[in-house]
């Protein structure tokens, strides 16, 4: 994902209010976000079309714990000769006054053409720690790499999970932070109200969680990406709010 980060960068980020945090234990390295979780099935399914692209371009979340905004996370659709491109931004950060505890920075570019998947390429600061992700199609087979990963073809049909897309939810997937093949299963619960920080909901959306290593919730209006809750290592809850 290589795109310099765009909206809030951690010197811009409001602080946290003063809480139970750590500086090894405040957020799962898939709160993070790309969140790093997936589905892992024995079958292969065939993924449905992506979905159309944003009329105004753009998908952008607030991003909440203890219901103080850390930062944001931020999708800018682009659309190319066959097909289109999707720059993904995420910027957190939880501090104590001018102290930082946890930091994480992604910039990704995610494309597609003809209706299918095709490359990704990304960049992540992890609390410090640098991380970097390939993948591309080359003869109808996708290659996969990152930083400790040697390069691997992945199962038909794997898509990055970046969270935008719900035909994800139906496919298998890698993480777009190491680009090591993910290990949970998603579940569609049905139709459920959209939890805002603070105690309110918003509209009614389908919802999908993701078990296994992370727990991760989202939720779609038709094929459109409208929440997202997560629980962190240290036991506290990530919302997004759509801006």
């Amino acid at each position: 994902m290589t795109q310099a980060i765009s909206g809030a960068t951690p010197d811009t980020v409001p602080r946290l209010a003063p809480g139970p945090v750590s500086r090894r234990h405040v957020l799962c390295g898939g709160v993070g976000l790309m969140l790093a979780c997936g589905r892992s099935r024995a079958d292969t399914p065939t993924p449905a079309a992506p979905p159309a692209l944003p009329t105004d371009g753009r998908i952008a979340f607030n991003v909440f714990r203890h219901g103080s905004q850390i930062g944001t996370h931020t999708l800018t659709f682009t659309a190319e000769p066959g097909g289109f491109s999707v720059q993904i931004a995420v910027a957190l950060r939880v501090g104590l006054g001018p102290l930082t505890l946890f930091r994480y920075q992604i910039a990704a570019m995610e494309r597609w053409r003809d209706g299918q998947f095709t490359e990704l390429t990304s960049t992540t600061d992890h609390n410090g720690t640098r991380h970097e992700a390939r993948a591309h199609v080359t003869n109808g087979t996708l290659l996969i790499e990152g930083t400790g990963v040697a390069p691997y073809v992945a199962p038909p049909g794997t898509l990055p999970l970046t969270h935008w897309n719900r035909a994800q939810m139906q496919a298998p997937l890698f993480n777009p932070e190491t680009g090591r093949m993910s290990h949970e299963r998603a579940t569609d619960m049905g139709p459920a109200p959209v939890p805002l920080p603070g105690s309110g909901t918003a509209a009614t959306g389908q919802h999908y969680a993701l078990t296994g290593d992370a727990r991760i919730d989202d939720w779609y209006d038709g094929e459109s990406w409208i929440g997202l809750s997560a629980v962190a290592k240290d036991g506290s809850t990530i919302l997004y709010q759509r801006i």
